[in-house]
């Protein structure tokens, strides 16, 4: 729950916006709400991915870019709220988090009816069940993303093509980091056929294998999310066969802290 008595309706931050883009025409909504923010941004960064590398590689593209303390995240396809950076820079600082983040409201029914399945929280909260890192709407302190730098050579896991938003911020809390939910969601301008349904399963199921690997890999029983797959207790971790020693790690790209 929010500490009592405590508001941070002035900030003495230098916030910076970061957006991955493929050039997808809805940019320029995007562009346009952030602009009208009840907390403007004080960098708005725009990274072209035309060669497809992914957003992952965008990312750590747009944070060498910057020069903000906090850094948020959100797609070429979402429309914040209008006091979306207000929310997640008085959280951070109300909290004292390394972060704080929400989910999305889908235009797509299938997908959003696929999102509520999770029960998100209705009120803010800290996150220690993996509801924080939604790569639309989220947004860290710097001196945390160099922390995942000097320990892990890279931010974002450029390796990863699906889920590395999630990898992140499970990194973070396995580091020890408080994140916080908001229940404040972005609106995310997707449209699936069944054709690109199809699609989207598949790499998500290899986004969540990737994970999966992570996890197993690691020294920490901190599960990634609440689900069956990464199982809730030192037991379920035990119990599978595959040690730090048998999972295997792709290729990670260098990263210097800023």
């Amino acid at each position: 729950m929010r500490p009592e008595g405590k508001s941070s309706l002035k900030d003495c931050h230098i916030v910076s916006v970061i957006i991955p883009t493929i050039g997808r025409e809805s940019l320029e909504l995007c562009k346009e709400v952030l602009e009208k923010q009840t907390r403007p941004p004080d960098e708005l960064v725009v990274v072209m991915d035309q060669e497809r590398r992914g957003p992952s590689w965008a990312r750590n593209q747009g944070i060498r870019r910057t020069g903000g303390d906090l850094i948020a995240f959100t797609d070429d396809d979402c429309v914040p709220p209008e006091d979306w950076l207000e929310r997640l820079v008085e959280a951070i600082d109300v909290y004292k988090a390394a972060g704080a983040g929400g989910t999305y409201q889908e235009t797509d029914l299938l997908l959003q009816e696929i999102r509520t399945r999770r029960a998100f929280p209705a009120e803010e909260q800290e996150d220690t069940l993996g509801f924080v890192g939604a790569g639309g709407n989220v947004m860290y302190r710097r001196d945390w993303l160099n922390r995942l730098a000097n320990q892990d050579g890279y931010v974002f896991n450029e390796s990863i093509r699906i889920s590395q938003d999630i990898e992140l911020s499970w990194r973070l809390r396995v580091l020890g980091a408080k994140l916080i939910y908001i229940p404040t969601r972005v609106v995310h301008l997707r449209h699936e056929t069944p054709l690109s349904y199809f699609r989207l399963q598949f790499n998500r199921g290899i986004g969540i294998s990737d994970l999966y690997k992570t996890f197993r890999s690691s020294a920490s029983n901190m599960t990634v999310q609440k689900s069956l797959v990464w199982g809730q207790t030192e037991k379920s971790k035990r119990a599978c066969n595959i040690g730090p020693d048998k999972a295997k790690r792709g290729n990670r790209p260098k990263f210097k802290p800023f």
